[in-house]
């Protein structure tokens, strides 16, 4: 599990999550996903974080046939070239569609969806890299992810500006994952959310790889004599990051046609974070 703190010089923050984006697939909502960038972009407390999937380069079981294949000899280095070429280039369009929003980036998110190929070093060894390094290089950002088959998670703590001299800090920790496997209900991404609440203490949870755009809150209480309930209420929001990929389009068979599956809105969420200042934060997603 990745850790990193992130200091906030205002009092109040507006974080956009971007994931599932996957460039190069059948569906991209290519101009809304722009003009949800550039709305980050001009909001002068915007800041952006990567959930994973910015293109649509092959998944850890399409890397492992190919591995395999090429092990084999069964397919020879012109085509390798060709999936690494081809992966260059979804994450080049990627960084188009997000011009102008570098080094407001906090960090990326491994996802399922790169591209490996491999880096020869000046002592003639190999090391491996993917699409997703290039992408948080270009932006100016840390990779959370590594490369194989994992799919790690990450705590994210971001620390305002203490209200008075000789305060502390107040910290907005952030539980940040990609995910896995599936569901077919709205609350499946939330229900893994709710999960992992039980295992880390977080303001916010978010997850990717649903391309369900929800949200929830949920609340924490503790004992304290000086509140009126003499209990203390700890919120939290947890929050399914959504995507941009339209499940149906004219003339083509999309993946979510193909499976049975229903349209799923495109968009991403935007959280309104404020500290007080008595150590506590006002939260808002919009979705």
């Amino acid at each position: 599990m990745k850790h990193i703190v992130i200091d906030v010089p205002d009092h109040e923050v507006h974080l956009y999550p971007i994931s599932d984006v996957q460039v190069g697939a059948v569906g991209l909502a290519d101009r809304q996903f722009r003009q949800h960038v550039e709305e980050g972009i001009a909001d002068p407390l915007g800041r952006f974080f990567g959930g994973g999937d910015y293109s649509d380069s092959l998944s850890p079981s399409n890397r492992k046939v190919l591995k395999a294949a090429f092990i084999k000899g069964e397919l020879y280095d012109t085509p390798q070239r060709m999936y690494e070429e081809a992966g260059k280039r979804h994450a080049a369009e990627f960084l188009r569609l997000v011009r102008g929003s570098e080094g407001r980036w906090d960090f990326l998110l491994k996802g399922h969806h790169l591209n490996e190929y491999q880096v020869q070093q000046p002592d003639g060894t190999y090391v491996l890299r993917t699409t997703d390094h290039d992408i948080a290089d270009a932006l100016g950002t840390v990779y959370l992810g590594e490369p194989g088959e994992a799919i790690g998670q990450a705590l994210i703590s971001y620390r305002f500006p203490a209200r008075s001299k000789g305060r502390k800090r107040p910290v907005f920790r952030v539980y940040a994952v990609h995910g896995q496997n599936g569901g077919g209900g709205w609350a499946s991404p939330l229900t893994q959310l709710e999960r992992m609440s039980r295992a880390f203490n977080a303001h916010l949870y978010y997850i990717a790889h649903h391309h369900k755009l929800v949200a929830g809150a949920t609340v924490k209480l503790h004992e304290n004599p000086d509140a009126d309930t003499r209990l203390l209420a700890t919120e939290s929001r947890v929050v399914s990051g959504g995507s941009w990929l339209r499940g149906y389009m004219p003339d083509v068979v999309t993946y979510a046609e193909d499976g049975l599956m229903p349209p799923l809105a495109i968009g991403a969420p935007v959280v309104y974070v404020k500290s007080v200042g008595d150590g506590t934060f006002r939260t808002r997603v919009v979705i």
